[in-house]
């Protein structure tokens, strides 16, 4: 008799668990269709062309120097600013491509985020800027401005495009002067000669890791599971088996 106990305690179990499962399962597909990640698609690093510095000399002048840069991975690192007459950094211009990358690449291809960051010797204390500049077929256009005070040698920009925002990209659908497709303007950076800079700028999509297969498979799978489930608790259980078995255990 304890066995037989046993036996439709397990039955039970099982059957409940073929009962509740689909609930499970129908929250586990529906968390996989709409689940997304973000999926780098376009680094800068990939596609720059030019670095330049624009700085002011000790009379005020502003002044443009084109500097050497490497790459690795996603980073732009520009080893060692230029000894020059200097009083001020306005900007670090950072110039793609044209031929690989315009605005409304970015626009086409549905680009969701952007995370860009910067890395210097000293101590950011005043407020930083990155611009985003495009072409729009007769002048360059400011499409968005990120504003940040670190307090730090390193820290990151953030963006999260709407479509709104990002539907401004697609007039920009060719390269301006010199070839250039998207240039990145960071501003105000506390960097003189001598030192280095690390940038790095990423646009990222949004990606659903699951597709519908493996979700259908998912489905097939439990449903197979559950029939076992039922043929094996069916035969060792039945309604008047659980009221005995309710009676006994008062």
């Amino acid at each position: 008799m304890p066995r037989r106990s046993g036996t439709l305690v397990l039955s039970t179990i099982v059957i409940a668990i073929a009962l509740l499962a689909p609930l499970f399962v129908a929250y586990a597909a529906d968390a996989m269709r709409t689940y997304t990640v973000l999926e780098p698609k376009f680094s800068a690093a990939n596609h720059v062309i030019n670095v330049s510095w624009r700085y002011k000399n000790s009379t005020g002048d502003a002044l443009t120097a084109v500097v050497d840069f490497t790459t690795d991975g996603d980073d732009i690192i520009v080893p060692c600013l230029p000894s020059v007459d200097f009083s001020e950094t306005l900007a670090i211009w950072i110039q793609l491509n044209g031929s690989q990358i315009v605005p409304k690449d970015l626009w086409e291809a549905d680009v969701v985020k952007l995370i860009a960051s910067v890395e210097i010797p000293n101590t950011q204390s005043n407020a930083a800027r990155l611009r985003i500049k495009g072409y729009d077929g007769s002048a360059w256009i400011t499409l968005n401005e990120l504003d940040k005070t670190p307090n730090a040698t390193s820290w990151t920009w953030e963006l999260d495009y709407t479509t709104i925002m990002l539907s401004k990209y697609a007039s920009c659908d060719q390269p301006g002067p010199n070839n250039y497709g998207l240039e990145l303007d960071v501003e105000h950076l506390n960097v003189s000669p001598g030192d280095y800079i690390v940038f790095s700028a990423v646009w990222y999509v949004s990606k659903a890791p699951f597709s519908q297969s493996q979700i259908d498979i998912l489905l097939l799978g439990s449903g197979l599971v559950m029939m076992v489930c039922a043929a094996f608790a069916t035969p060792y259980i039945s309604l008047k088996q659980l009221q005995a078995l309710g009676r006994r255990r008062r």
